[in-house]
């Protein structure tokens, strides 16, 4: 499945995923994409939707998909939970319980150890 960060893909399609799949505003992705303005990451969205037969408004998606499938595209659990300004364990734990529910793969995919180490680090800054 392809994800909203891959610069390979039309700002539209990147758009509709990171909308589906962080719930970020609007205004968010404007700027994260570089849009000039919300209306330009909506319509170019809507557009990306509309030519691929998908659901609008973009369909809301629960904590635990959006943290299961960023993973499985690719992001560090560190960077999820920043991204979505969470707390790791709680990340991976509401990814797993996901998963389990819904009796999809667990552990979602194998975790680099250059992953690992982040991760260590990131609730090793917590917990000081």
């Amino acid at each position: 499945m392809a994800s909203w960060m891959d610069e390979s893909l039309s700002r539209g399609m990147r758009s509709y995923l990171m909308r589906q799949r962080t719930r970020v505003t609007w205004a968010a992705i404007a700027k994260r994409l570089g849009y000039s303005s919300i209306e330009g990451a909506r319509s170019g969205a809507y557009r990306y939707a509309k030519r691929s037969k998908l659901p609008w408004p973009v369909p809301t998606l629960t904590k635990g998909f959006m943290y299961y499938q960023a993973f499985m595209d690719g992001e560090p659990w560190a960077e999820i939970a920043y991204d979505f300004n969470d707390n790791v364990e709680r990340v991976i734990n509401c990814a797993r319980v996901w998963a389990n529910r819904y009796h999809h793969k667990w552990p979602a995919r194998h975790e680099e150890d250059w992953e690992k180490k982040l991760r260590s680090r990131v609730q090793s800054q917590r917990y000081n």
